[in-house]
């Protein structure tokens, strides 16, 4: 009876301690919930106290759109690759080294996003004339 007490009371107290963290939610990223899981104008805050010059901010504007259409192309091939691979993987006898070459495309492909994404950061970097800590919103809490 004893042990059935203690048992009930560290579950209660787990349940107790979980309310709250599961209470705040899952975020877009790991980071503080991420910024688009919050008030948009907290990324706003963020972007406006980095005391960017008028032809920095259209540097980055520039920087990003080219780097949209690049991700744009990208991810229409990767739509239609994986399509395909769904249609491999669909088949009455799927052809493991067809479906292992698609996966491998694909893979190349995710790793071309993550190159147009790196860039665009260190370009974004290189345009600031001071490196800046971020604060993100959620510091203080």
């Amino acid at each position: 009876m004893k042990r059935a007490a203690i048992v009930a009371l560290a579950v209660l107290l787990a349940v107790g301690l979980a309310g709250p963290v599961l209470a705040k939610g899952f975020g877009a990223s790991a980071f503080c919930g991420g910024f688009f899981g919050r008030d948009p104008a907290a990324l706003a805050e963020v972007i406006a106290g980095l005391g960017l010059t008028d032809d920095q901010v259209a540097k980055i504007q520039a920087l990003q759109k080219d780097a949209y259409e690049k991700l744009q192309s990208i991810r229409e091939t990767m739509w239609k690759k994986q399509q395909e691979l769904m249609t491999l993987l669909w088949q009455k006898n799927p052809d493991k080294n067809a479906i292992s070459a698609k996966w491998e495309e694909l893979r190349e492909l995710r790793q071309q996003v993550n190159d147009v994404m790196q860039q665009l950061r260190d370009q974004m970097r290189s345009i600031r004339k001071r490196q800046i800590a971020p604060t993100w919103p959620c510091a203080a809490e």
